[in-house]
């Protein structure tokens, strides 16, 4: 039940359901409307209404009054515009909490476009990088056997070197047989030769006849060998380049293995804030609020 009458500090009518406070100069007030402005005032304590000094010990905490009863089912105006101003209040309140929804909506939606762009810039990253690295992969294969073929070769030219030393060896003693046979037949020459002599003589001619052979062999060897050189040559100068640019990949390759981890672990953590995202949006009023404010600090700026 009301009577007529209303706190000039909340503008809500009295009840017998509130209690009610009143100061030394006279005026009445809800008691809790009362304490909450005296304890909220830090200067010098006042009546709300006429702003006569006052202490709190000589307020009056709670009156009584002596009303006729009534029906129950009568209706009170004051207490039906107090009810209809507490849903009007409460109206505006959902309205207002209902708009910044929407706005927070919004921008959730936004923070949820911005994110999938991102997670699609680097899903389309991710495989621009795996590419790269199955191209770097098989630039290595190419020059490991770019590398084994040098190696083949190097083998080859030791073998040839071998080669070429033992025809030296042999040339060498060629040589002595020849200046010894030449002697021989210079001996020999003047008086009348024998069987044995003939013999000799044919077998010096075969020998140097063999010996001119194998100088001939011995020439092409070497021509051989200086091109076996040069190739061997430009064989180790393209295999250090090529175990330059092995190395070279394999550090890249290493950075590119990082950074291909380093993209996964944005993508996943991309993907958990979009997860969060949605269960944000569907979540009660509440929650959504914690949740939004949380995945807009997060979030990148659009």
């Amino acid at each position: 039940m009301s009577f007529r009458g209303n706190c000039v500090i909340c503008t809500d009518y009295f009840d017998v359901e509130t209690d009610i406070s009143v100061t030394p100069c006279g005026h009445l007030f809800h008691a809790l409307c009362l304490n909450t402005w005296l304890t909220t005032n830090s200067g010098k304590k006042t009546c709300p209404q006429c702003r006569t000094h006052i202490s709190m010990k000589q307020i009056v905490g709670k009156i009584y009054l002596n009303l006729p009863h009534e029906e129950k089912d009568d209706l009170d105006p004051y207490m039906l515009k107090n009810k209809l101003d507490e849903i009007q209040l409460s109206v505006r309140n959902h309205e207002k909490e209902k708009s910044e929804l929407r706005d927070n909506l919004k921008v959730l939606e936004g923070v949820k476009d911005t994110l999938k762009k991102q997670i699609a810039k680097l899903k389309q990253k991710l495989t621009e990088e795996k590419n790269n690295l199955e191209i770097l992969k098989d630039n290595m294969n190419g020059m490991m056997g770019e590398v084994s073929e040098a190696r083949l070769c190097k083998a080859e030219t030791k073998k040839l070197r071998q080669k070429l030393r033992t025809l030296e060896k042999l040339e060498v003693v060629l040589n002595g047989q020849q200046k010894d046979v030449d002697e021989m037949i210079q001996q020999y020459s003047g008086g009348t030769q024998s069987n044995g002599t003939k013999q000799l003589a044919t077998f010096c001619v075969a020998m140097k006849q063999e010996y001119e052979v194998l100088k001939e062999s011995k020439s092409k060897l070497n021509i051989d060998l200086m091109k076996v050189r040069r190739d061997l040559h430009k064989k180790e100068d393209i295999l250090l380049q090529k175990m330059n640019q092995i190395e070279e990949l394999e550090n890249s390759n290493a950075n590119l293995t990082s950074h291909e981890e380093s993209l996964l672990q944005e993508n996943k953590s991309l993907k958990h804030k979009l997860k969060a995202l949605q269960l944000a949006i569907s979540s009660p009023s509440d929650t959504k609020s914690s949740a939004v404010s949380r995945l807009i600090a997060e979030s990148p700026a659009p």
